[in-house]
């Protein structure tokens, strides 16, 4: 996942490379049909693709084109911050000062996926970019393997979730394995 410009920088130029020598590799004059050559070829276009499909997904947070993220772990709640600054159009820096936290906290937060992060620093994460009631909504619904690694804290659904929105999420949850981010009373993807 591209987490900032200077990685979608870094993507957009190890894209080129791959790209330059697929185009090498096309050119060649290895045998069309030899075992190195489509092994080489097939590992260079998934690379290709793989990376093509990094770039879109990062331009469309960015451009507001992308505005449903969804959860479908514990681990996946590092994705979704960062998706949610992405789509916010604020840079690392610019959360930081929302949240009342230093740049550099942010930075590392993010390249290690928010594991070493107390829980109440997530919640400033989340405050500051105006996502709490989907944060504690995706906390409330973890399993409770997944909830004893945040220790013995007690979670809730926000007070404007009603028991009809409750059940509707655990059954979006327990029939597609993932809770999409959608707001109270509408209609969960």
């Amino acid at each position: 996942m591209i987490k900032n410009e200077s990685h979608f920088r870094k993507r957009q130029v190890t894209l080129l490379e791959y790209q330059t020598q697929l185009n090498k590799l096309l050119a060649s004059d290895l045998d069309k049909n030899s075992i190195q050559f489509k092994s080489d070829g097939e590992a260079l276009s998934s690379l290709i693709e793989e990376i093509e499909d990094e770039l879109l997904e990062y331009e469309d947070y960015k451009n507001g084109d992308k505005t449903n993220i969804i959860c479908k772990t514990f681990s996946n709640l590092s994705d979704m911050l960062i998706k949610a600054r992405i789509a916010k159009g604020l840079t690392q820096e610019e959360l930081a000062e929302k949240a009342d936290l230093h740049a550099q906290q942010i930075q590392k937060y993010e390249a290690n996926d928010y594991q070493e992060v107390k829980f109440g620093t997530l919640t400033q994460i989340a405050s500051a970019l105006d996502i709490n009631d989907k944060f504690y909504a995706v906390v409330n619904l973890l399993s409770n393997e997944q909830c004893s690694q945040l220790g013995h804290l007690q979670y809730y659904l926000p007070q404007r979730y009603t028991s009809e929105d409750r059940i509707r999420l655990q059954q979006n949850i327990s029939e597609n394995g993932f809770f999409s981010f959608d707001e109270p009373n509408e209609q969960v993807a």
